[in-house]
């Protein structure tokens, strides 16, 4: 290494380490715009629902209250894990599968009080509890969009998917959750 190098690393050594440790961590700064709220890029992947891990358990559950929508609440993690975009928390960015052990983590310290997939959005992935700013995915489009309507149309599309199959639109547990005001 010549001493020109030597020097510059030196002088910069925090940074470097400091850049070093965020891209092991697999997380980042970027700057973005953000869209118009309630939009989801024109860009989101839509995977056929039946390619899902969880589309066995969804259908064995499908009408079956509290198993039904905890089954729905994993289908929705798993499609943030297998997401394309980076996700942004608190200002720094974060992959997919970072994003989602992070959302199950809190889902796990609430598991007892988060009793139906809406609630899930609402409450654990749309929102910072640290500093109440909302999460936002990046799908590298310049624009950084909240995560509750993307996942919100997830659902809306998974629940229309499963109606269709069932010929059924009654959700027992959501109206019952809904009609105690704990949603």
């Amino acid at each position: 290494m010549s001493k020109g190098n030597n020097e510059y690393f030196k002088r910069h050594r925090a940074g470097v380490l400091i850049a070093a440790l965020l891209i092991t961590a697999g997380c980042m700064t970027v700057r973005f715009e953000l869209a118009p709220s309630g939009t989801i890029p024109a860009s989101m992947p839509e995977r056929p629902i039946t390619k899902s891990p969880y589309y066995g358990k969804l259908v064995a559950n499908y009408g079956k209250g509290e198993v039904y929508e905890r089954t729905q609440i994993m289908y929705l993690l798993n499609e943030t894990r297998n997401s394309p975009h980076k996700f942004n928390r608190n200002g720094i960015t974060y992959s997919a599968g970072t994003t989602a052990d992070h959302l199950f983590k809190k889902y796990r310290q609430r598991y007892d009080r988060i009793l139906t997939a809406q609630s899930f959005i609402d409450d654990i992935a749309s929102i910072s509890t640290q500093s109440g700013k909302p999460y936002l995915a990046l799908p590298g489009d310049g624009l950084a969009y909240e995560t509750g309507p993307m996942l919100q149309h997830e659902l809306d599309r998974l629940n229309r998917f499963m109606d269709e199959k069932f010929g059924k639109t009654v959700h027992p547990i959501r109206q019952r959750v809904n009609e105690a005001g704990k949603v």
